[in-house]
């Protein structure tokens, strides 16, 4: 199996393990507070990707005409746009500020 199907099955398991859970803390005599806060912890919302401002994103055309979304590096734009020049003149920029520090 590949590790796509695998994290999928395991995902599925866990979330089956967390419904039978619920329905055994349901059947015990526990006040409605108490179980909603169970559930919450047992079906904790996933953490939302961390938004880049525009100011800080690369702006150029990526190959499918969309606009490119990854953060700035250096010179206003990202290290997938940048040429291989610059790259070498970032890893310059990078080395010498490593060595004054």
């Amino acid at each position: 199996m590949s590790k796509t199907t695998v994290s999928k099955k395991l995902k599925l398991l866990e979330k089956s393990i967390y419904d039978d859970l619920i329905k055994k803390i349901k059947e015990l005599d526990i006040d409605k507070n108490t179980l909603e806060k169970i559930e919450n912890v047992l079906n904790k919302p996933k953490r939302k990707p961390p938004v880049i401002p525009l100011e800080k994103q690369c702006g150029k055309l990526t190959k499918k005409g969309e606009r490119c979304r990854i953060t700035v590096c250096y010179k206003r734009t990202c290290w997938a746009h940048l040429t291989t020049a610059e790259k070498e003149e970032y890893r310059e920029l990078n080395k010498s500020i490593l060595i004054l520090i």
